[in-house]
């Protein structure tokens, strides 16, 4: 049992799970019969799930050394996994998550694209300022296009809602910035390159109020076209709006590390509230 826990812990299984749920959103938003094309749906959620863990267990590979000295508590680091027995593990679930997708050139081709930047990012990209944050929120956006393609082999045409894709990379980007603030004097201290640390804490917040302040527009933009209706307008102020706008109060007030910790926290809430508006808007509509 002991031994299960630390795989999920070794794998994030948090972030492997939403993954899997983003692939799943990309194609419940394709308008294809999520009952009758069940397996591809599974499958490429499956693939999803598999890849995700294999770049958290790379991850925590590459920073064996450094987890040493700032995350005592990771697996590779407590000892409940071997580096030889993570190596191996990462070959696994890199396989497995070719396998379940092999049929479907597309996905395939996606999801052999997205170890390789993930092997990237690991090693280089994240300790280097703006390009490791659109890194990561471009690929919790990806998961999102991964599902839509399923629309392909399904209606034989590409169908993609833009609207989520760009919600979901726009929060994750300014949770990502967030974040470094948060780790800034463990990335000094490692080197790292990251935006607070090359022009500073004071002038990255100054950064995120610039990305709140396009955000925030974004956010009404759906209804105004009419793309979406009252229930969005409703659910997303409720969900995601005053949530925002309460995490741009604490950001304008955060000082410590534990304060842009709250903000993290909260910016991953407000995206599931944000997925949880689209999909019943969604719903509603069928």
């Amino acid at each position: 049992m002991k031994k299960i826990k630390s795989l999920l812990k070794l794998i994030r299984i948090e972030n492997t799970i939403l993954a899997a749920i983003g692939v799943f959103l990309g194609s419940f938003f394709s308008d294809i019969d999520i009952f009758k094309n069940f397996y591809i749906v599974f499958s490429s959620s499956l693939s999803a799930f598999f890849i995700t863990g294999f770049g958290n267990i790379n991850n925590d590979i590459v920073d064996f050394q450094t987890d040493l000295k700032n995350k005592k508590n990771r697996p590779l680091i407590t000892g409940d996994f071997s580096l030889k027995e993570a190596i191996l593990l990462q070959y696994i679930f890199l396989i497995l998550g070719f396998l379940v997708v092999w049929k479907w050139k597309y996905l395939l081709f996606i999801s052999s694209s997205v170890s390789i930047i993930l092997l990237g990012y690991n090693k280089i990209f994240k300790k280097l300022p703006i390009i490791g944050n659109i890194i990561v929120a471009s690929l919790v956006s990806l998961t999102y296009i991964y599902g839509s393609l399923t629309s392909i082999y399904v209606n034989n045409m590409l169908k993609i809602d833009f609207i989520p894709i760009v919600f979901i990379f726009l929060i994750n980007f300014i949770r990502e910035v967030v974040k470094d603030i948060e780790d800034y004097y463990g990335d000094k201290e490692l080197g790292y390159k990251t935006l607070p640390i090359v022009i500073g804490p004071n002038k990255t917040k100054i950064f995120l109020y610039v990305l709140y302040l396009i955000f925030i527009p974004l956010l009404f933009y759906p209804v105004f076209k009419g793309v979406y209706g009252r229930v969005y307008l409703f659910l997303m102020l409720m969900l995601v709006f005053l949530p925002f706008l309460h995490s741009l109060i604490l950001l304008i007030n955060a000082r410590i590390k534990e304060d842009f910790h709250k903000i993290s926290t909260l910016l991953k809430f407000i995206m599931i509230g944000g997925i949880f508006t689209l999909v019943f808007d969604k719903i509603i509509k069928l």
